[in-house]
């Protein structure tokens, strides 16, 4: 009988190691990754890969209309310099308009008194 319980607890030693070896495959199994595992991550890749695409696309899109602002910012910054630049010029001209005209008045007001002072004199020696 001693070699029976010594047998018995021998199988029952490879018994527990069994069991303990198929837990250990259990819990490889679990963490091991399936073709599903694997078909469901490439999805998610795909689904991201997508995503990125359509960002970029809006990024893109997104720069051609920002490209097309600035060009119209700049076209319409040249005509407003344009514009200001023809007002200067004719702020210029008429600035130098009213010059010439006030020139015009002071010589026509020097003439217009040396007219009075020629009336003046003339008067003035009548009445002597």
């Amino acid at each position: 009988m001693p070699k029976d319980d010594s047998m018995e607890v021998r199988i029952a030693l490879l018994e527990t190691k069994v069991d303990d070896l198929l837990f250990k495959a259990i819990e490889l199994r679990r963490d091991s990754v399936t073709p599903a595992d694997i078909s469901h991550f490439q999805r998610e890749v795909d689904c991201i890969r997508d995503d990125v695409e359509r960002v970029r696309l809006d990024a893109g899109a997104r720069f051609l209309r920002m490209e097309d602002r600035i060009i119209r910012l700049e076209r319409d910054y040249e005509r407003l310099n344009e514009r200001v630049a023809s007002a200067q010029a004719e702020y210029v001209s008429k600035a130098e308009l009213h010059k010439t005209i006030s020139k015009s008045l002071v010589k026509s007001i020097a003439l217009q008194t040396a007219i009075n002072a020629a009336m003046l004199m003339i008067v003035v020696q009548f009445l002597r």
